[in-house]
C-alpha cells in the first residue's frame, strides 16, 4: 500500500516517495491554458493544499513532465517548457518598518531570482527587473 503524506506539501518529493496524490492536474490545467484569463484569486482554508498546489504549478511550469507519468496533465496538450519560477515566501518576515519591510523583501527577491537562474541587476528597482 502506498503512503498516505500528511507532512509534504512539496509535489516532486510526494511524487519521488510514491505517496498517494488526488489527482487535480486537469484542473490545473485549464487554469493554464485558458486564454482569457490573466490572473486568479486562489482562496482556501489553512492546511487545505495551498502549498501543494503551489508545489505542483512550479513542477509543471519548470517542464517536469517525469513527475506527472500517470496522472491527467500528463495525457493532456501542454508544451512542457522550463520556465523561470521566482518563488517567495512572506511567512518569516518581521519587519517593524516599511523600510525593514523592503529591504527585507528585495533581499528575497534576489535570492529568488539567483535561484531561477534569472537575470538580477542590483542598480535596477525591483519593477525594473522583473521588466527586463
Amino acid at each position: 500500500m502506498r503512503p498516505i503524506a500528511q507532512d509534504i506539501s512539496d509535489f516532486r518529493e510526494l511524487r519521488e516517495k510514491g505517496c498517494i496524490y488526488v489527482d487535480k492536474t486537469d484542473i490545473l490545467h485549464a487554469l493554464i491554458r485558458d486564454p482569457g484569463r490573466k490572473l486568479y484569486f486562489i482562496s482556501r482554508p489553512r492546511r487545505f493544499g495551498k502549498s501543494l498546489m503551489l508545489s505542483t504549478l512550479k513542477s509543471i511550469f519548470q517542464g517536469r513532465r517525469d513527475l506527472f507519468a500517470g496522472l491527467a496533465i500528463d495525457t493532456l496538450d501542454y508544451d512542457w517548457v522550463d520556465y523561470p519560477i521566482l518563488q517567495f515566501s512572506f511567512a518569516g518576515v518581521k519587519a517593524t518598518s516599511l523600510e525593514a519591510f523592503v529591504a527585507d523583501f528585495r533581499t528575497r527577491l534576489e535570492e529568488s531570482f539567483a535561484d531561477a537562474k534569472a537575470p538580477w541587476d542590483p542598480d535596477l528597482s525591483p519593477g525594473a527587473n522583473f521588466r527586463r
